[in-house]
């Protein structure tokens, strides 16, 4: 059945986030001809809305940030519009112009924010996040903060071991009914399933997740791989009841909590190979 009080407080914020990121944002930065008047403030209030309404949808023990993804080994991210991770066990480390830079160890999402996409857009978008998910898979890890399951760690293989990403746009300028196929196909031939993304949310066509075929009806998943087998995009169109975003907000509360933490080990970033003969000798 459900609870009334749970699902008018969560019809309440979708409809103020989306009224945000249609329509205020336009009347805000678009003149009379359409026209952007400030691109970088148009996208900044957008990224603000997202962040507003996942703070509803995400454990509050995480915190929403904008940066840079990091490791131990040297590797840096482009700038990140969403960075979901664990303040209290993550370290200030901040440049002279605030730029914040976050190790990947204890980031649990990740996510872009777009307007309209074209097809080469998309793979753009959805081939970064990738490339940030790979960041984990040599990284040595400390001690472990959250872990929901009981396999040894294996970010390779294990979504749960990896970063959640997600990408939101307003829409996609292409057939709809051509992106689960064309997702499928968006990664050069060599990536492998669990770096692919977990949830892309378009507010006007609908929610592109993943389907599990289990019995007889098949279970929509936001992951892209279990038990090493890749799944198939799968689609929940945008209606009036926002049952898309909804389904959004379930995924990405149960999806980013499962995620493994685990504590940065400061003493992988700042051990160099001369520290490390002295240390050893």
């Amino acid at each position: 059945m459900g609870s009334r009080i749970f699902n008018e407080l969560l019809d309440e914020k979708i409809e103020s986030f989306v009224n945000s990121f249609l329509k205020v944002s336009k009347n805000t930065f678009l003149n009379s001809n359409g026209k952007l008047i400030h691109p970088g403030e148009f996208g900044a209030y957008r990224e603000s809305c997202c962040k507003e309404f996942l703070s509803y949808v995400v454990p509050q023990r995480l915190a929403i940030e904008e940066g840079f993804i990091i490791n131990s080994l040297d590797e840096v991210s482009t700038e990140c519009d969403i960075i979901i991770y664990d303040k209290a066990n993550t370290p200030l480390i901040e440049s002279r112009e605030k730029q914040k830079f976050y190790p990947v160890e204890s980031v649990a999402a990740i996510g872009e924010i777009k307007s309209t996409l074209n097809k080469e857009q998309l793979s753009k978008s959805l081939v970064k996040l990738s490339q940030v998910k790979t960041f984990r898979l040599n990284q040595k890890i400390g001690k472990t903060i959250s872990k929901r399951h009981d396999g040894e760690y294996n970010p390779r293989d294990n979504p749960k071991d990896n970063v959640f990403t997600f990408l939101i746009c307003e829409k996609l300028n292409f057939n709809v009914e051509d992106v689960s196929i064309f997702v499928n196909n968006a990664y050069p031939k060599n990536t492998h399933g669990n770096m692919r993304h977990n949830l892309l949310l378009s507010l006007n066509d609908g929610l592109f997740a993943y389907y599990l075929e289990e019995g007889e009806f098949p279970i929509v998943y936001p992951m892209p791989i279990v038990d090493s087998k890749v799944l198939m995009t799968t689609f929940i169109p945008s209606t009036q009841n926002y049952s898309h975003i909804k389904a959004f907000s379930s995924f990405m509360f149960s999806g980013v909590s499962d995620i493994t933490l685990s504590q940065p080990d400061i003493t992988n970033y700042l051990i160099t190979p001369y520290m490390e003969a002295e240390w050893a000798k």
